[in-house]
């Protein structure tokens, strides 16, 4: 149910994501592919405000790379799974994002059930009303749907240059991957930085 500028891509300007599938205060997106690189894209906007929703999943099924600033449209939590990897460049970053978690996970736990990037339907995400379980707890990775991606490891999370900042908690989780800062900047202003990885290298950076 995801809606990227009226229709299903988008490669220049603000790209408009809504729809998806929401579930209590929890909304969930899936993307093919999420790049906003190439100089034509200024932007995404994500809008949560519609349905009201506080929690806002993500799921993208290719390596996600963001130089530009993603925001929601209300204030609230995001939490973004891709599993091949995940790169921060340059002017990338988060607006309106109170708590942000980025992770290599395949899944996210909600309440009692899981949002699989791959495999959960519109209609299994829709019943997952529940809590999401926060910190490194609330994220799994599944053999099966790494496999299903042609996988067969997390990729790697990367941030360089620019800076990282985050209105409460930031969590940095690379599951069977890396957690790589090259000349980047990580503030959360009301909360703590977690960083999680099979190895973190951390250069020139400031936390």
């Amino acid at each position: 149910g995801t809606v990227v500028n009226g229709g299903t891509s988008c490669t220049s300007g603000l790209c408009a994501v809504t729809g998806g599938t929401q579930a209590g205060s929890n909304l969930f997106h899936r993307f093919d592919a999420f790049n906003t690189s190439g100089g034509q894209i200024t932007g995404a906007s994500i809008d949560n405000a519609t349905g009201g929703a506080s929690h806002v999943f993500v799921g993208v099924l290719s390596p996600t790379l963001i130089d530009r600033t993603v925001g929601l449209t209300s204030p609230g939590s995001l939490t973004w799974l891709s599993p091949a990897g995940i790169s921060i460049q340059g002017a990338g970053g988060f607006t309106n994002v109170s708590n942000l978690t980025l992770s290599t996970a395949t899944g996210a736990r909600i309440g009692n059930g899981i949002f699989d990037a791959l495999n959960s339907t519109a209609a299994q995400a829709s019943q997952l009303n529940g809590t999401p379980v926060s910190g490194r707890a609330g994220l799994v990775t599944d053999p099966q749907s790494l496999s299903g991606l042609a996988l067969s490891k997390n990729g790697d999370l990367s941030v360089s240059g620019g800076l990282l900042t985050v209105e409460k908690e930031l969590l940095l989780d690379a599951q069977g991957g890396n957690v790589l800062l090259q000349a980047a900047g990580l503030e959360a202003r009301g909360g703590a930085i977690g960083l999680h990885g099979e190895g973190v290298n951390v250069q020139n950076s400031r936390l």
